[in-house]
């Protein structure tokens, strides 16, 4: 799959084991989707067409995290980086659900795990 999650090939499996082959099958991404969605139509033969709207390009980016977090990251300091995001998220409930949500959609550990799988770039 190269190195991609494979639950889109599980969930075709599942379907057409249960399902006859539709004429196409269209892989349709919304936000965190949108942004996962052409990568794994790129890496599974059976989509024929990608609908992917309201990307999410960068997690950082969309609840204004520091660029200063990236560097300390970096520099192995990621559990400063996580402690101070736990304090900007009690002020901040989008953030707070923000990286909840992208934790858990990513099977992350906290927002210095899941930060290299939340760029497009990447």
């Amino acid at each position: 799959m190269g190195g991609v999650d494979p639950s889109t090939s599980a969930v075709l499996d599942a379907y057409l084991a249960a399902h006859a082959r539709p004429e196409k099958i269209v892989l349709i991404g919304l936000s965190m989707g949108g942004y996962l969605a052409p990568r794994a139509a790129a890496f599974e033969s059976r989509i024929d067409g990608v609908v992917s709207y309201n990307i999410m390009f960068n997690l950082q980016g969309v609840h204004d995290i520091p660029k200063s977090a990236v560097t300390l990251i970096r520099l192995g300091l990621g559990k400063l980086v996580v402690k101070v995001a736990d304090v900007m998220a009690l002020l901040k409930p989008g953030l707070r659900w923000g990286l909840s949500n992208a934790s858990w959609t990513m099977g992350a550990n906290g927002f210095v795990e899941q930060r290299p799988r939340t760029r497009l770039e990447s």
